[in-house]
């Protein structure tokens, strides 16, 4: 977290945006912070803080290569939060087409 402060004050992003990442920061280190805390909001947490690190990913000014290997990471990571939290809340629910008989 402190790493994502130093990165976010150093940046060249605008006020507006550094404000935006602090704040996500600044929830999520409050949220993780209570001892008895229920899995399902340290998954939002996380999962705020994976949008918002997707978010820096594509303000940066890099080689494309190297940014659609960053976004995929994220995604990957994305996609084992989703994976973790199967049960968490309940059973969830998949899409289907409609019956087309």
């Amino acid at each position: 977290m402190k790493e994502l402060l130093l990165f976010t004050n150093t940046s060249v992003f605008s006020v507006a945006v550094k404000a935006e990442l602090q704040s996500v920061r600044e929830l999520a280190i409050t949220g993780l912070g209570v001892v008895h805390f229920p899995k399902l909001n340290t998954l939002i947490s996380l999962q705020d803080l994976i949008a918002e690190l997707l978010q820096i990913t594509l303000l940066l000014i890099i080689l494309p290569l190297h940014k659609d290997q960053l976004v995929g990471l994220i995604r990957s990571t994305n996609v084992a939060l989703i994976i973790a939290s199967v049960g968490i809340s309940g059973p969830g629910f998949s899409w289907s087409s409609p019956d087309t008989r």
